[in-house]
């Protein structure tokens, strides 16, 4: 089975709800940035499914240090953020 970084998921209606949620770190309200966890550059594979919201500063020092030094500076497992957010997307798509 395809790792799920590698795998390619495209979904314009998550990245909306994700551009609609407060900074995972600063808790900043929206409209947050989408930063994908992973991406293989601009016409490669990305899983949408592995965005988390930012603020433009947050998204801007997280490409800039690293996402190890990102989650050590700021206490936080990205991973497990981007699972936390994928399971409430989810479960708002069925109860609506």
């Amino acid at each position: 089975m395809t790792h799920p970084k590698f795998m390619k998921f495209i979904d314009k209606g998550y990245l909306q709800w994700i551009r609609e949620k407060p900074s995972i770190v600063s808790g900043y309200p929206p409209p947050s940035d989408p930063h994908h966890l992973f991406n293989t550059g601009k016409k490669g594979k990305r899983n949408d499914y592995l965005a988390i919201p930012l603020t433009r500063e947050d998204y801007t020092e997280i490409h800039t240090i690293g996402h190890d030094t990102f989650e050590e500076k700021h206490c936080i497992d990205l991973m497990a953020e981007a699972f936390n957010l994928l399971s409430r997307y989810i479960n708002d798509k069925e109860c609506t």
